[in-house]
């Protein structure tokens, strides 16, 4: 069986996921009759569907690894079967934010409950997807999108050292990126290497890079909130 078979079933379960993305709101219709009780109603969907569409898209996304995985077997260094993989694993770590996205709703209690269930289900999920994206680095050291999503992943897992490690890798990459440059700087501002941010700082205000002031307020940060 060629891997575009694999990939082409992964697709299709994946994106099937992602059609349920908010179904549980719309499962019953709601007639512009209903006026203001529509609201009522939507609410009411979502409270009783949104545990079923949730465990429906997390099964689709399983059995989309499952193929990656099958297919792996028979072409281990496959490189777009490794990403398609890292792809459906940030996919799958992202439904289990979903819950906790968009208060008020009517699955908060419910995800209150079982906070750090979720959470735990999330790290996991991203740390394969980590270990997905660190195999293309291993294959494709210089491609500047598998460093971008790295650093990404990283920066969900509030791994602020290694996000840092990724995106002066990247700048390495793309010297003249004054988009990565600022978002180092944001980091290094972040982690309190002052020194590193004002370095950055000033050579942003030369080239005039629109966006470089916002880094002062950064600067400023821990200053303005230790005298609220």
């Amino acid at each position: 069986i060629s891997s575009d078979h694999h990939l082409s079933i992964a697709a299709a379960l994946s994106k099937l996921s992602m059609y349920l993305q908010d179904f549980e709101w719309h499962v019953y219709p709601t007639p512009k009759v209903f006026g203001k009780s529509a609201s009522w109603i939507c609410r009411f969907s979502s409270y009783c569907h949104w545990k079923d569409v949730f465990h429906m898209k997390e099964l689709l996304l399983h059995a989309a690894i499952e193929q990656h995985l099958e297919q792996i077997r028979s072409a281990p260094t496959d490189l777009e079967l490794h990403a398609s993989l890292a792809s459906t694993y940030v996919a799958l770590s992202q439904i289990y934010l979903e819950p906790k996205r968009t208060p008020p709703h009517p699955r908060l209690s419910t995800f209150q409950k079982k906070e750090s269930f979720f959470q735990e289900k999330f790290r996991k999920a991203a740390e394969l997807a980590i270990e997905e994206f660190q195999i293309l680095s291993y294959f494709a050291p210089k491609d500047p999108w598998v460093h971008e999503q790295l650093a990404s992943g990283y920066r969900d897992l509030q791994l602020k050292t290694d996000e840092i490690r990724e995106v002066e890798f990247l700048l390495e990459l793309r010297p003249q990126d004054l988009s990565i440059l600022f978002r180092l700087a944001t980091l290094y501002f972040e982690e309190g290497r002052s020194a590193k941010g004002l370095q950055i700082y000033e050579k942003l205000k030369k080239a005039r890079y629109s966006e470089a002031d916002l880094l002062m307020t950064l600067y400023g940060k821990a200053f303005r909130e230790s005298i609220q």
